[in-house]
Parts: C-alpha cells; structure tokens; sequence
C-alpha cells in the first residue's frame, strides 16, 4: 500500500511502494489525495500521483502506474514491447490532447531497464502544457509508466529540478 503519512511532504522524501517495491526520491511535492486509483482497472494500477505543495511553485504533476499481463499483447501483436506502447501513444495521443506536438522520441534506460521516454506538448483551457511520459519494461509481463507535466514555460526548470532527480533515484 501507499505510504501516506504526513512524512511525506518534507523536502526531501523517499517514497516506497511495498506491493510493487518501486522506490524512489523526490523533493518538494506532496501525493495527491485523489491519486487516480479511480482510472484503474484489471491491469493498470496507480502507484502514485505528486503535485506541487507550495503556492509559490509552478504547478506539476506526476503520475506513476504499472500495467501487467503486457506479454499477451505482446505476443498477439508480434512486437516489442515497448515498441507497442510507443506506436499505440503516437497514434492515440494526438486525437486525446488538442494541439498535439511530438518533441521528442528516444529509446533510455531507467534503473538499467529498457524504457522509452515521449516529450510533447498540448494545449488545454488556452494553456500550453509539456508532458514527459517513460515507460520502462519492469519485466515480459509488467510496464512501469512515468508522466511528468507541467506549463510548457515551466518545463525545462522542473526537468532540473523534480522530474530528472525522480528518473534517477527511481528503483524498479
């Protein structure tokens, strides 16, 4: 289960997810109340969702799932695996978040796992919002998926300073 002690909104922190055993630091964010469990189903489960504390700050969220039984479709489809999740979010995404633009597509690692990291921008109530979305192949049967958003402005300064630290310490 989630830890969601009052800990957890210090500066620096160290989250632990117990049921998948996904580890991470991070600084300047509190999990949400409403973590999007809500959006969950058989297969995708909502690990966590961050946001900003401090009014002061630009606002941000992070979101963390996994999703397992993936070898199925794998093997249905006859592809990599994370070469499924990219093709289906190129061809998903542009008609789910107005004004989608592609920034950037790179094959990564994270915690020396496989991943794929999508950088894009959309427009939503007139604002122009970033999002960075990694996948990272836990195993042949289980994805781990991190979206890191933000204002389009603030993007770069929160790569700095709250995604980048998060994708570094993760544990997987």
């Amino acid at each position: 289960m989630l830890n969601r002690d009052e800990s957890q909104v210090l500066s620096e922190n160290l989250f632990n997810d117990e049921q998948t055993g996904i580890t991470f630091s991070y600084q300047g964010l509190g999990l949400r109340e409403g973590d999007g469990s809500e959006d969950d189903s058989e297969t995708v489960r909502t690990i966590a969702q961050f946001g900003t504390v401090n009014d002061d700050e630009p606002p941000v969220l992070i979101t963390i799932r996994q999703e397992s039984r993936f070898r199925i479709v794998s093997n249905i489809a006859g592809k990599p695996t994370l070469d499924i999740v990219r093709d289906n979010l190129l061809s998903n995404y542009p008609d789910r978040f107005s004004e989608f633009e592609l920034v950037s597509s790179d094959e990564i690692q994270v915690d020396n796992l496989p991943a794929i990291e999508i950088i894009f921008s959309y427009v939503n109530d007139n604002q122009e919002l970033q999002q960075k979305f990694i996948a990272v192949k836990k195993n042949d049967d289980e994805i781990v998926y991190l979206t890191f958003q933000s204002f389009a402005d603030n993007f770069a300064q929160l790569q700095e300073q709250k995604f980048r630290p998060i994708v570094e310490s993760i544990d997987i």
